[in-house]
């Protein structure tokens, strides 16, 4: 979509049912999440062609991506991207190769939501589970986990 027009530029074929896109850091590379259990990586610089460019299919979530959190997120370095699936898992990818690092469980319910701590060593996981849990990026190994006793406790 261009900003100024409000016109179509491009569409992104080949993957269903988007439902999350995240931009790497240095906006090169357009992250999706799907209901098809994949991420795509898409070429920004190809989004004035009719169609843009799909740089690699990740493959590897079961049950389906969660179709509504931002559970999708890059690395402040861009090198890494996590995403977050509705059968509690976190992959990690190595976004130059498409290789996934590591799958991160934990979670026994949807992963809603992603974040990078801004020296990209750690990265924070929510769910519906009612937890938060922290993550070693080099290790793969979960750091701390944070309990709500009840979802109430958290809107008061």
């Amino acid at each position: 979509m261009d900003v100024a027009t409000g016109l179509e530029v491009s569409t992104l074929d080949g993957h269903s049912e988007i439902f999350s896109v995240a931009f790497s850091p240095d906006g090169q590379t357009l992250a999706s999440l799907s209901v098809d259990e994949t991420v795509s990586l898409w070429d920004v610089a190809s989004l004035h062609m009719a169609s843009v460019q799909k740089v690699r299919r990740l493959p590897g979530h079961f049950s389906g991506l969660y179709e509504i959190g931002p559970a999708l997120s890059f690395s402040p370095n861009g090198l890494i991207l996590a995403s977050g699936s509705r059968d509690g898992t976190v992959r990690l990818w190595d976004v130059a190769s498409g290789r996934e690092l590591w799958s991160l469980k934990g979670h026994s319910n949807l992963v809603t939501s992603l974040s990078f701590s801004p020296d990209g060593r750690t990265v924070a996981s929510g769910s519906l589970d009612t937890t938060v849990r922290l993550w070693n990026v080099a290790s793969g190994r979960e750091m701390a986990c944070l309990v709500s006793p009840s979802p109430k406790d958290c809107l008061s």
